[in-house]
């Protein structure tokens, strides 16, 4: 399974689950028309995995689905403002690792839901260059030696995953 992949998944769980009582969804389901039914998330890991990249992706209100879209269904306009949102992607990741000092080598840690997954650098940038996100986020500084910074995904507008920058954004 690809770890890129996973890491868009479990950012969507932690999108998706109620803060009072998180949960991940056992089954899974990529729409518009990706194909594979109902999967599980190793299934919708691969399945996420195989799809021609660059893709649009976004965490939708019910829990497990996850809307997705190929670069063949959007037109010519479309995939260049995609190419522009992945090109940014990368800037902002860069941009916000040299002050922390984050070689490519250093992981990058997510926290939501109970679920910590760790990447390289360099395997950040390679997947915020293949999925274009539809939610927010920024990375805020390690919480201890394990790793050279974190992902922060914000949620609702509102509140940032786990860490130090878990506080409200405006008023509750």
């Amino acid at each position: 399974m690809s770890s890129a992949a996973a890491l868009t998944l479990q950012i969507a769980c932690f999108l998706q689950t109620d803060d009072a009582a998180p949960a991940s969804p056992r089954e899974w389901v990529l729409v518009p028309g990706i194909g594979g039914g109902v999967l599980t998330f190793d299934g919708a890991a691969a399945r996420l995995d195989a799809l021609e990249k660059p893709v649009v992706v976004g965490a939708l209100d019910h829990p497990g689905y996850l809307a997705v879209w190929r670069p063949g269904a959007v037109d010519d306009a479309e995939r260049r403002h995609v190419a522009h949102t992945l090109r940014n992607q990368q800037a902002a990741l860069d941009a916000w690792r040299a002050p922390l000092g984050v070689g490519d080598d250093a992981a990058v840690l997510f926290e939501g839901c109970g679920a910590r997954v760790a990447l390289p650098a360099a395997e950040v940038r390679r997947w915020l260059g293949e999925y274009a996100l539809t939610w927010g986020w920024t990375l805020g500084p390690p919480t201890d030696a394990s790793h050279g910074a974190r992902l922060l995904v914000l949620k609702h507008g509102r509140r940032w995953s786990p860490g130090a920058a878990c506080a409200a954004r405006g008023a509750d």
